[in-house]
């Protein structure tokens, strides 16, 4: 390939040969996206992040939100202060109702970070939200939330005290903490290292002398672990003299090799609260998210917050709009007996007029609704449903583009699909019978010798394609008319 003199040479990867090939194939206007350019990112995710990340600078609100999902998180704890049965059936009753509460907001503060994980992650673009739940923090947030679904063994509801990690993740002593065992890892990994040399150099030497004191190898382990912390109750000890003199040895040693990671982390402590003095951005995560906007409490009224907030206000119509649209149709469809469940059309509709942000909290708020309804917090797994519906129309339908049939057709697969594996799998967790209008028909197929899940399958396929072919319907009305009502108000 010829280059002109003093120009850059040329470099053509795979990813913009297939980005051409998808320009070119489907007509798509060829826009960079720079997820890092947090000036163009979403507003609604920007302020989510700011929102679920301890709170930065002047952001009351963000404070505020901090020090709710610490009592959340401390007095979700409270029925594991109680014994199954052990109180009043309207006591029980009360703690069950406060629990799926509790476990609710939780998982609402999990998807908000889930949302706004290209903010936080490495790769700043898709990559990020799919690593997110291989995150530690990810990990412990969903494990203190397993429990509450019952889609785990009972014996495992202990899990749920990892919900107070939330707490240390917000204090900023923890945080330094943190920070300071972070890069102090190399050195407290060598100590680590040191000691189990030890505990197995010393459990060998008494062990070989003294085999018949201790009933095996690990016991010599416990004992010279024991020996190793000063936690020893004295039911295990050598009786050889030779024995004895190793054990004080060892002993002695062991109090200069517990010493070590002493030493370590009080002075990497001291180093990380002199920093933090020194930097006030010592606990910024982002100076490019910081929050810029005026305190609540610079505002006299709230008529004045609105006022300066219109995009606040109209996110909060919108979503308020969709809300009340997806409980009044699914309680209409029942009321009416119409095999479809619509319960997902103000998502799509919030997905689009706003982002798919918007959709997630919409659906987020509609299964908190039929939860309380059912009185169990398993349907929060429907959520994912939700999700998916605003991601895909989120991302396939834009304002002031044409509509294509391909795009209808692309949507609705996509969603009966991804929709009909998701509730297939909530399903099996739960060892449940599908319900909807078609439910007969799993039914009727087991009868001929139909493999169960099979005929679920089908079943939930043609529920779920009905359903979306009534939420597009009224999603493609809801659409024209504002799209007009946006023309007019353009004019």
């Amino acid at each position: 390939m010829h280059v002109a003199q003093g120009s850059a040479p040329l470099r053509f990867t795979w990813e913009q040969a297939l980005h051409n090939r998808i320009t070119q194939r489907y007509r798509i206007r060829a826009t960079k996206v720079h997820f890092m350019d947090f000036k163009q990112a979403s507003n609604m995710r920007k302020r989510i992040y700011q929102l679920a990340v301890p709170s930065q600078g002047g952001d009351q609100l963000s404070r505020i939100y901090d020090y709710f999902i610490i009592i959340v998180a401390v007095i979700s704890l409270v029925p594991l202060a109680f014994k199954s049965g052990e109180l009043p059936d309207i006591l029980q009753s009360a703690l069950n109702a406060f629990e799926i509460v509790t476990v609710y907001i939780l998982t609402f503060d999990y998807v908000m970070r889930w949302v706004s994980a290209d903010f936080s992650g490495k790769f700043h673009d898709w990559r990020d939200f799919v690593l997110y739940p291989l995150r530690l923090s990810a990990i412990i947030d969903l494990l203190g939330i397993l429990p509450s679904l019952g889609i785990i063994p009972s014996q495992f509801m202990f899990l749920r005290i990892f919900r107070i990690v939330k707490v240390f993740a917000y204090s900023r002593h923890f945080r330094m903490m943190g920070r300071m065992l972070n890069r102090q890892r190399s050195a407290l990994l060598s100590v680590l290292a040191v000691t189990c040399c030890y505990i197995l150099f010393i459990a060998l030497v008494v062990f070989s002398l003294e085999p018949d004191t201790f009933d095996g190898f690990f016991e010599a382990c416990l004992w010279a672990t024991t020996s190793l912390t000063s936690t020893s109750y004295g039911d295990i000890m050598p009786t050889t003299w030779v024995g004895k003199f190793v054990s004080q040895i060892g002993t002695i040693i062991g109090i200069a090799v517990i010493a070590l990671p002493s030493g370590i982390i009080a002075g990497g402590y001291i180093t990380e609260l002199r920093a933090s003095h020194e930097s006030e951005d010592y606990f910024n995560f982002n100076d490019e998210l910081l929050f810029d906007g005026k305190a609540i409490t610079a505002y006299s009224s709230p008529r004045q917050y609105a006022q300066q907030n219109p995009q606040v206000v109209h996110y909060a119509k919108v979503m308020a709009i969709c809300c009340v649209a997806n409980f009044v149709l699914y309680e209409l469809a029942s009321y009416t007996a119409l095999p479809v469940w619509l319960d997902t059309t103000g998502t799509a509709i919030a997905a689009f007029v706003l982002e798919p942000a918007a959709g997630i909290f919409v659906g987020f708020v509609n299964n908190l609704l039929l939860a309380a309804q059912s009185g169990g917090a398993g349907g929060i797994l429907f959520l994912s449903e939700s999700a998916a519906v605003a991601i895909i129309y989120g991302k396939l339908f834009k304002r002031g583009e044409k509509v294509s049939a391909k795009t209808v057709v692309k949507t609705l697969l996509l969603v009966v699909v991804i929709c009909t594996l998701l509730q297939l799998c909530i399903t099996n967790i739960y060892d449940d019978k599908i319900s909807g209008s078609f439910a007969y028909l799993s039914d009727a197929l087991q009868s001929t010798g139909t493999a169960k899940l099979l005929a679920d399958a089908l079943a939930i396929f043609l529920d779920r394609l009905v359903d979306s072919i009534a939420v597009m319907v009224i999603f493609l009305g809801t659409r024209f008319f504002y799209e007009r009502h946006s023309t007019k108000q353009a004019e």
